[in-house]
């Protein structure tokens, strides 16, 4: 499987053990999708995730489905459920429509996917998918498409995405089924591990949880978060990432002392400092990272 080279991710390509089958044109595969991610907390304390999906000129397949990882982490708890509907497009997956075995629990979330066209649904493996229902409705090459949306009281976390191509099965290096119930079974097995293969993964931001929703251990995991987007080239610079990092242990000391208003105005700054870096060391999905967590712990810390 491939891993996406959006604005700051690294990408590679894993040799497959899929080969072509003789006398059969090569299938068509994606090549540097993006998925562009906009976050806003509303008033209810609901974080609210607008997705993108662009393919680019150089693929030679539509993009199919998009999935994003809301898996609940092992000892986290829970995001409240309140405030939370499903819009558009979302509809209850029949459990043998999924054929992974695979099963965990997701965040509580809010989804909608773009209309007409497209269907959303909660995974069997506590991810949000969003499946286009016909080929009019595939993203081609050249083309972009929004309306994709999580709804979650979750704050911002990087998770990871799939983009899966859309592929004619007679297409796909794969033996077609002979007039047998269990071929057809096999074929249909063996065609979805070639397009899971031939997908398309990265990360994103999404919502996730910890196991405590305390200020201070959301200012340690964003510290950790802000790492992880320098090294995914969302921070152009070392001391662009030290900034955010020694900002955000400063308020954890005012926190621990309870000089909470102290941690308010540090926080505050540290707003103002990303907001200024948009697009000059920080790409949007970094602003959005720090800016929606720290702009959370605010409203905690006025809440004590």
């Amino acid at each position: 499987m491939r891993r996406l080279a959006t604005i700051a991710i690294m990408w590679m390509a894993v040799p497959l053990t899929y080969g072509p089958v003789p006398g059969r044109a090569q299938a068509p595969s994606l090549s540097a999708p993006r998925v562009q991610v906009s976050v806003a907390l509303d008033s209810r304390d609901v974080f609210i995730y607008q997705y993108t999906l662009e393919n680019s000129a150089a693929s030679t397949a539509a993009i199919q489905r998009i999935t994003i990882d809301i898996s609940l982490p092992a000892g986290a708890s829970r995001p409240s459920a309140s405030a939370l509907a499903h819009g558009p497009g979302y509809f209850v997956a029949e459990l043998s429509a999924h054929r992974s075995l695979t099963t965990g629990e997701a965040i509580a979330v809010g989804l909608s996917a773009p209309q007409p066209g497209w269907r959303t649904t909660v995974g069997t493996d506590a991810r949000a998918r969003w499946n286009a229902v016909n080929d009019a409705a595939v993203i081609f090459p050249k083309q972009r498409l929004a309306g994709f949306s999580i709804a979650s009281h979750g704050p911002p976390s990087l998770r990871r995405f799939t983009l899966a191509p859309h592929i004619n099965p007679e297409l796909a290096p794969v033996d077609p089924p002979q007039p047998d119930a269990l071929e057809v079974e096999r074929f249909q097995q063996e065609l979805d591990q070639y397009v899971e293969s031939q997908s398309v993964t990265g990360l994103t931001l999404a919502p996730s949880a910890l196991p405590s929703m305390a200020p201070d251990a959301l200012l340690a995991n964003l510290a950790n978060q802000v790492a992880q987007a320098r090294t995914l080239r969302w921070i152009t610079s070392d001391a662009m990432t030290r900034n955010v990092t020694d900002k955000l242990q400063a308020a954890r000391t005012a926190i621990a002392r309870s000089n909470v208003g102290a941690a308010g105005n540090i926080l505050g700054a540290l707003r103002t400092d990303v907001a200024a870096l948009s697009g000059k060391g920080f790409t949007s999905e970094a602003v959005a990272l720090v800016d929606l967590n720290v702009q959370y712990v605010i409203r905690l810390l006025a809440k004590r």
